[in-house]
């Protein structure tokens, strides 16, 4: 299980070993703001830049040789959060 916390207001959330996908009525801005804080104080590294859009952010994390994505998009009721560790 991918083991990073959840927006407090997620919904339909599925979690799978390495995988997680939950809706949220957060803002994207907000949801960024929230894991760019949140990831590194689970002992993850930041690597690069994030990508951010008006519909987009892509943050690649590193802990070792492990690797996590947190990819967050914008949709018409809110924000879709998807977070892959490898």
């Amino acid at each position: 299980m991918v083991n990073a916390q959840l927006l407090p207001d997620a919904t339909d959330v599925v979690s799978l070993p390495g995988w997680l996908r939950f809706s949220s009525l957060t803002s994207l801005a907000q949801a960024a703001a929230f894991y760019q804080k949140q990831i590194p104080l689970m002992g993850w590294q930041l690597q690069g830049n994030p990508t951010i859009s008006d519909i987009l952010v892509l943050l690649d994390y590193t802990q070792g040789v492990r690797t996590m994505k947190v990819i967050i998009t914008a949709g018409q009721a809110g924000t879709t959060v998807r977070i892959i560790e490898n």
